[in-house]
């Protein structure tokens, strides 16, 4: 099963982002993330093969405080999921964090080639596996109505997924 390490918004933020990913329900569709137990995130990595007792232990050793992050865009990967999601504003805190996270773990696991460095492209993920006529509705329907929004993030979570169960939670200090 994979896991991931995510950075997790306070409950302010978090409310922010469920409310937009809501507005789905208007239409009358069903946005498959919700099945999958997850919260609004953003994933730093992802790993196929780990052991989640070594990943908490690595995670750790990353010091980071509380910050800022402006998702300032939505956009979409060109994949088979049909992926909704919100784009973040380069911020040089989460760079920094990002790489310093890869410098510890990457000598122990191996990254998801979208999760390393130069590859990685920091966003939150609002919808995921809608079908293509539900994808067009979705994104036309969110490119309308989205604002850009300031969110703090506040924890480190480490998860097993697809359903989503956090194996290890973290404030940031």
């Amino acid at each position: 099963m994979p896991f991931s390490i995510q950075l997790r918004f306070d409950k302010d933020s978090e409310q922010k982002i469920l409310n937009l990913s809501g507005l789905l329900d208007d239409l009358g569709l069903i946005n498959p993330q919700k099945s999958h137990g997850s919260l609004p995130h953003i994933a730093t990595s992802v790993f196929r093969d780990c052991d989640p007792d070594t990943l908490v232990s690595l995670s750790r050793a990353v010091a980071q405080r509380p910050f800022d992050v402006l998702l300032n865009s939505i956009g979409t990967f060109p994949t088979g999921e049909n992926v909704i999601f919100l784009g973040l504003a380069d911020c040089g805190v989460l760079s920094r964090f990002h790489l310093d996270l890869y410098s510890l773990v990457a000598p122990v696991f191996s990254y998801e080639k979208y999760y390393e460095p130069g590859q990685w492209f920091p966003h939150c993920t609002i919808g995921i596996d809608f079908t293509d006529d539900e994808f067009i509705r979705a994104f036309s329907f969110l490119k309308r109505r989205f604002v850009p929004l300031t969110c703090r993030v506040e924890r480190l979570v480490i998860t097993k997924f697809r359903p989503s169960e956090v194996v290890f939670e973290r404030m940031l200090e």
